[in-house]
């Protein structure tokens, strides 16, 4: 899916894409299991924005970043042939995970879907997947998008 990205700010990763026709159900709305799609091909390109280098970061050899939770809301449908701006930042950093919240808006900014994942660090010993604290490199890599709600 052919797609632009830029920094928005420093805290904050765009994402754009068009929806294209095979992503759309039968009444040519966004299929919801797409939506996931768009978040992991977002998620792609803000592992690219951050320096990692994306072989070693989804090989899976020693260590991995699996999503343990994810949470999706839909406010309106999303129709093929919209463009999609796909907006990221980094909403926790724990000791163990990191939480981003994505928000999908349409040209005129009217949000789509809101949706959060939580990935968890682990190493890889065998077919064990055991959660390990994050590294000081990838907590300063994605403290540059973090982004504190003023509530």
């Amino acid at each position: 899916m052919p797609a632009v990205s830029d920094a928005a700010s420093p805290a904050e990763f765009l994402f754009r894409t068009r929806i294209r026709f095979h992503q759309a159900d039968p009444a040519g709305v966004l299929f919801f299991g797409r939506v996931t799609e768009l978040l992991q091909a977002a998620y792609e390109e803000l592992v690219a924005d951050m320096g990692l280098d994306h072989r070693a970061h989804f090989a899976q050899h020693e260590t991995s970043t699996p999503i343990a939770h994810l949470e999706i809301d839909y406010h309106r449908p999303i129709q093929a042939g919209e463009d999609i701006t796909v907006r990221v930042r980094v909403a926790r950093i724990g000791s163990r995970s990191f939480t981003l919240a994505f928000g999908l808006d349409d040209e005129d900014g009217q949000r789509r879907v809101s949706a959060e994942t939580v990935f968890v660090f682990t190493l890889i010993e065998g077919e064990r997947f055991l959660p390990a604290p994050l590294p000081e490199d990838l907590r300063a890599r994605l403290a540059r998008y973090r982004v504190v709600d003023s509530a």
